[in-house]
């Protein structure tokens, strides 16, 4: 191996050339490449990841990589996800997110289909720890352990969301006020605020 390959991670999507590191990014080797991939990674940072070495080698690789608690922008939650490159445009590569796909042999706890997606009209499955559409190139999920029901020691069921895909709204009981030191029920909302989905009290 020449000297100038040692550090090599794998080679240009590109152009074919070595990946090397430097003190910013993985870039392509050759000046003239547009490849480059940054530590500090904007589609990344918000989901609080920074790309590793050791993904960048896998993405080079295998054209993918499995990666565990990403952090959803909003806070409400972790999950897994797939990650693969992406050529954004002429001069930028990126990434791209997409989810494994629903085991069959997994019967009723996992992959079920649970309503249409609010965003896209396509199946939304429950898989894991959230609940997301099935369409890769569509952004919606609810999580489980919902930053907002996780307040007041709930959880978002199967049953519950079944009910917030059909009619954006569902009477919730046995929420747990802290404050008050009891339980409640109360009818919540589901909304969309920019471009993720929340809930809140009906107060109307």
């Amino acid at each position: 191996m020449k000297e100038d390959e040692k550090y090599s991670l794998g080679n240009c999507p590109e152009c074919g050339r070595n990946v090397v590191i430097n003190s910013k990014a993985y870039t392509c080797e050759n000046s003239s490449c547009c490849f480059v991939i940054f530590k500090d990674d904007k589609f990344l940072a918000q989901y609080k990841k920074k790309p590793s070495e050791a993904m960048i080698k896998s993405l080079l690789k295998k054209g993918m990589v499995k990666v565990s608690n990403m952090t959803s922008p909003s806070g409400k939650g972790k999950f897994d996800c797939i990650l693969k490159l992406k050529k954004k445009n002429k001069k930028y590569w990126g990434f791209e997110m997409e989810f494994d796909k629903p085991d069959s042999n997994e019967g009723s706890a996992s992959g079920d289909i649970v309503g249409k997606c609010l965003d896209c009209g396509c199946n939304v499955i429950e898989t894991g720890s959230l609940y997301k559409c099935s369409n890769t190139s569509c952004s919606f999920v609810l999580y489980k352990d919902d930053k907002f029901l996780s307040k007041f020691n709930k959880k978002l069921t199967k049953t519950l969301v079944k009910q917030f895909l059909k009619e954006k709204k569902a009477y919730v009981k046995d929420l747990f006020s802290q404050k008050k030191n009891k339980y409640f029920d109360a009818t919540v909302l589901l909304f969309k605020n920019g471009q993720y989905w929340n809930f809140m009290f009906d107060i109307s």
